[in-house]
This record gives C-alpha cells, sequence and structure tokens, in this order.
C-alpha cells in the first residue's frame, strides 16, 4: 500500500464516467478524494504519538519555576506595648545573664549541675527562678541559701531502698487487678483461694 501511486483526479474522473452515469461520477470523484491510504494515517498517527510523548517528557523534565516570592509585611505591623515592653526586658535578661555567666563561671557550672535535682526538690521555685531577670543568680542565690544538709541531699543522689511487699511498692492499678469477689464464689472456690492465701 505505501507504494501506491499518485492518481491525478482528472484521470479519476475519466476512468469512473466511462461506465457510469453521471450522478454516480460525482459521488465516487468526491469518496476518491476523500480517501487516504491506511499506512500513511499510521504514519502520521505514529508521529502524533511521539511528539506527544516528547512533549510530555519536556513537560516532567523542566523544572517549575519557583513560586512568586510573597512580601514579608510582618515587620510593617504594629506592636503593642506589651510587646515592646517584653521583648525589652527579653533583651536585657540576655545581656544580664551573659554578664553574669562571664563573671561567675564556676557559679554558672555548679547551676548547670545542680539545678535539675534542686528543682525536682524544690518544684515551687520554678516560677520564681523563670520570672527573674537574671535566672541563673536567682537559681544560684536559691541553691545557696539551702542549709548544708540540704546541700548534700542537693549532690548526692538519695536512693531509698523499698521493703519488699510493701504498699507503697505496688502501683494502684496493680493492686485493684488482684481483687477477687467472694460472694461470687462457690464454696469449693472460696476454701481453694483461703487455703492460697494462708500459704502466702
Amino acid at each position: 500500500m505505501e507504494n501506491e501511486e499518485h492518481v491525478e483526479p482528472q484521470e479519476v474522473v475519466e476512468e469512473i464516467a466511462q461506465d457510469h452515469p453521471p450522478e454516480e461520477v460525482a459521488e465516487q470523484v468526491e469518496q476518491r478524494e476523500t480517501q487516504v491510504p491506511l499506512s500513511a494515517l499510521q504514519k502520521e498517527r505514529r508521529k502524533r504519538q511521539e511528539m506527544e510523548q516528547e512533549l510530555h517528557f519536556l513537560k516532567s523534565q523542566s523544572y517549575a519555576p519557583p513560586p512568586p516570592q510573597v512580601e514579608d509585611t510582618s515587620r510593617y505591623e504594629s506592636a503593642t506595648r506589651e510587646d515592646l515592653s517584653r521583648s525589652q526586658a527579653e533583651a536585657v535578661r540576655i545581656v544580664e545573664e551573659k554578664l553574669w555567666i562571664r563573671q561567675n563561671p564556676e557559679k554558672y557550672e555548679k547551676v548547670n549541675e545542680y539545678l535539675p535535682e534542686f528543682l525536682k526538690q524544690r518544684p515551687n521555685l520554678c516560677a520564681a527562678i523563670g520570672t527573674a531577670s537574671n535566672r541563673y543568680e536567682e537559681a544560684y542565690i536559691l541553691m545557696e541559701a539551702l542549709t548544708p544538709k540540704q546541700q548534700q541531699q542537693l549532690k548526692k543522689d538519695v536512693v531509698k531502698k523499698e521493703a519488699p511487699n510493701a504498699p507503697t511498692s505496688i502501683p494502684k492499678a496493680a493492686s485493684l487487678n488482684h481483687s477477687v469477689d467472694v460472694m461470687n464464689m462457690s464454696d469449693s472456690d472460696f476454701n481453694a483461694w483461703r487455703k492460697q492465701q494462708k500459704r502466702r
């Protein structure tokens, strides 16, 4: 089919006109002019598919332009007096703490080392230390206000030995799990349970 010769329309009209009446000739000429070989259509379709694939590939490979940058207008927002005073207090706190750390490096190390244990023993002082203008200095002063015995407890990890089967060693949920409904037991079940309790 690919090697079909191109036929001029005039030749087609003459060829059809010899055997058929003029009305049929006009119809057949129109049909013949609109007919295209199948191989040409297949080639055209393949080319179109290849171009679509290439276009799709190029779209997927091309890097998307970055989204337009939105101007940051937050710096133009008005601040309240409370915001300003808070930011000033925070700046003052940072400066005071840095100066205190520079002047007292050994006190700073002590505070960093013992503060977590100190706050476990005295959780009510967390707010006082947190709101101070110099948290390190406040923590050091409060830690030094302890008696020598309290300071020793702060420095060493106190490990208490628990007595076996002490009520404090059993969690509440576990003690509830071991509860027994004696009222709904049969006599034989109750006697067996009582013997087991006596053995303990």
